[in-house]
């Protein structure tokens, strides 16, 4: 919704107007060098006189022209960037082009904008250190040749991503053509730019089912926010436009931890130490204040955090009980129980997998549930080139079952989290059901195996069981049924639950085989 005085049209009309992006713009950006050129007081006193009718604007215009990094990549059908950052903060790294910092303060009307924008929205990021910590992104897409590939922006661990278009024309390199040529005109109008999103994947891979790719169309004043976790589990592009010779340009506000590594360490910012950040590039700049090679602001910043591994093996901490209902998917991330805020397995190929959370199970996928096992069929980027780490490691690896799964009807779905607003709407909400460890993996041809799954997006099934360890405090069967039929349980037939559960596993696995279903276990329902 557009109200007229909402700080997205509010933003978009102040920005256009002071900084115009007119033909004067590229004009000056054509005798450009490949570096930044600072315009000096002498230039800007220069261009206060070249100015037509001694329009301020212009001047601006003129002074944001000087601020724009036209590198090689950039004249090479790239988008042409611009970074303005608060002055005291480092240069940004944006996806391997390296950009400078440009003070807020010699665009004002940007730095009183993005002051009112957080004050807005976001009154809790204002903080003592500064406003937007990492800054303001200028980005131009020339036309729709200009484009960005899939890509998340979580190079220094933002938190958030408010992103504004401030002008899109939508007009067509042919505007005399009133036929739809590709799906996109109509009679020489553009529809808005798409931004794609979809979740994270391999290369040559697509999204499970439920995973499905969803489209944007932000228009001229329009604003959309991307915050830190939806960087972890999804990613997004803004594809070519054919006959598109509009410009687009947005302005990208980033919070989060002002910091960039000299040298890429191999760790994110998440797990950096205050005290082992050294290559700090503004350590020894005045007013940056230097503690132990960091910003005060950095220090202060990463001194609260938790200084723990991206993955973590084991039980959770302590504010995560086994067998315990109830848990927001938030409350797992924000206590590392499952550090994927959207994506069922944490981990990588290298230390393995440390969570999982059973949200779906899929027949066709050779998936199946037995409270005390399960089978989970993951690719190679989705999660199985981790699982396939532990299947060698034989790591312990926790796992969490959604209220939804199965559409709520599995006998082991644990029961809805009721909203905090009390407002009678459930919610998703997720049981710990404690240690599990990898014992078998098939592959796409229900071949037994202990290879990584390939790239591609072939299917891996693999078999997790609970730790006989964890087998003897029995998970809570309040809410437990036996084979759906409604029947409910209490602790003393955990015994039976799990002998019907290796059952129901034994008989997955026959399935899988095409062979005949035989007994495995002595099953006593007493």
């Amino acid at each position: 919704e557009k109200a007229k005085h909402s700080p997205a049209v509010v933003l978009r009309k102040a920005v256009k107007s002071a900084l115009g992006l007119h033909h004067a713009m590229e004009a000056k950006a054509k005798v450009l060098d490949q570096n930044f050129v600072v315009v000096n007081d002498e230039t800007e006193t220069g261009t206060k006189k070249e100015a037509s009718g001694g329009d301020g604007n212009a001047v601006i215009k003129q002074k944001l022209a000087a601020a724009l990094d036209f590198t090689k990549k950039a004249r090479a059908n790239k988008a042409a960037k611009e970074s303005a950052i608060i002055k005291g903060s480092p240069g940004y790294s944006y996806h391997g082009i390296k950009m400078h910092s440009f003070p807020l303060s010699s665009v004002p009307e940007v730095s009183r904008l993005s002051y009112e924008l957080a004050k807005t929205l976001y009154p809790h990021q204002l903080r003592a250190y500064g406003r937007w910590m990492i800054g303001v992104d200028l980005i131009v897409y020339r036309d729709g040749n200009d484009s960005m590939g899939w890509h998340a922006d979580d190079t220094q661990e933002e938190s958030v991503i408010l992103c504004v278009v401030v002008e899109s024309s939508s007009t067509s390199s042919s505007s005399s053509s009133s036929t739809k040529s590709d799906g996109d005109c109509n009679g020489g109008v553009i529809f808005p730019r798409t931004v794609k999103v979809r979740p994270k994947c391999g290369r040559d891979e697509r999204p499970l089912h439920g995973d499905e790719q969803i489209e944007l169309f932000p228009g001229e004043g329009d604003a959309y926010e991307m915050d830190g976790l939806m960087q972890c589990g999804y990613e997004h592009c803004l594809p070519k436009k054919k006959k598109d010779a509009s410009r687009r340009s947005v302005l990208i506000f980033r919070d989060g931890r002002s910091v960039r590594f000299e040298k890429d360490t191999g760790y994110s910012l998440a797990e950096a130490e205050a005290d082992k950040v050294s290559n700090d590039p503004m350590s020894q700049k005045e007013g940056a204040g230097a503690i132990a090679g960091a910003s005060a602001a950095v220090s202060a910043l990463l001194a609260p955090e938790k200084k723990m591994a991206a993955v973590n093996f084991g039980h959770p901490s302590p504010e995560v009980v086994e067998g315990k209902a109830g848990y927001s998917r938030w409350k797992l991330y924000a206590t590392w129980a499952h550090r994927m805020d959207q994506r069922a397995v944490n981990g990588n190929m290298n230390l393995g997998c440390d969570s999982v959370v059973v949200s779906r199970q899929d027949p066709t996928l050779r998936e199946a549930d037995g409270l005390s096992w399960l089978l989970y069929t993951s690719s190679r980027a989705q999660g199985g080139g981790a699982l396939h780490r532990s299947l060698l490691d034989r790591r312990p690896v926790r796992v969490f079952r959604s209220s939804t799964l199965l559409g709520s009807s599995s006998p082991y779905a644990p029961p809805p989290r009721i909203s905090e607003a009390n407002d009678g709407n459930n919610k998703t909400g997720y049981r710990y059901d404690g240690l599990y460890e990898v014992l078998r993996a098939w592959d796409g041809a229900h071949e037994e195996t202990r290879d990584c799954p390939p790239p591609g997006g072939e299917q891996f099934t693999f078999h997790l069981r609970r730790l006989p360890e964890e087998r003897k405090m029995p998970l809570p069967s309040e809410k437990a049924r036996v084979r759906g039929d409604g029947t409910a349980c209490d602790d003393a037939r955990a015994p039976f639950l799990n002998a019907l559960s290796v059952q129901q596993l034994w008989d997955a696995i026959c399935s899988s085989h095409g062979k005949e279903h035989t007994p495995f276990v002595h099953i006593d329902p007493a």
